[in-house]
């Protein structure tokens, strides 16, 4: 189950302003909303972490833009949004534990990319598929260790926050579709 939020830049009837964000629901890109796009299903996913496919029973993200976007002052005059924090991407996978490698990496404190990719069976009119990508060159983990409860099989929750790798965009999302409006 994919869920919350992700951060888009804002296309807006009004003049852009710089570092202008607005929230999106990515349940309704994988809907296939908005216009142009196809619904994705559960088996054309794909997780990668630093490149190795990774099996995810559920995932999770969210992001907070960390603008002060209520710069009005009199005579309703608006001002371009300002920092007033760190924009923050943070997210969950629910893993089952399958050996150390995860472990190793929790434990020593690697960051690694993380991508996650729907690619449909169904063609644009392009000619490729429907696609959405998204992209976070660098995911720091966070939270505990897996808890060993018994017999049953042992989940490794794998809370992570992003973080800027000094060249890339926090996060990307790529998506194919056929709206061809920009």
């Amino acid at each position: 189950m994919i869920e919350e939020t992700l951060q888009t830049q804002l296309i807006d009837p009004e003049p852009l302003l710089a570092g202008q964000y607005v929230e999106f629901d990515l349940n309704e890109v994988l809907k296939g909303n908005p216009k142009g796009s196809e619904v994705f299903v559960f088996t054309e996913g794909t997780l990668t972490i630093g490149g190795t496919t990774t099996f995810v029973k559920t995932a999770s993200a969210k992001g907070t833009n960390a603008l002060a976007t209520d710069r009005r002052g009199l005579g309703n005059v608006k001002r371009e949004p300002l920092a007033n924090g760190e924009a923050a991407i943070e997210g969950e996978l629910e893993c089952e534990f399958e050996d150390l490698g995860a472990y190793a990496d929790w434990v020593a404190g690697t960051q690694a990319q993380l991508v996650l990719s729907f690619i449909s069976s169904t063609l644009t009119t392009g000619g490729g598929p429907f696609k959405l990508t998204v992209t976070i060159p660098k995911v720091a983990y966070r939270g505990s260790t897996p808890k060993v409860g018994g017999p049953d099989i042992v989940m490794q929750p794998r809370p992570f926050k992003a973080v800027a790798d000094g060249t890339n965009p926090v996060i990307t999302i790529e998506q194919r579709t056929t709206d061809t409006v920009a």
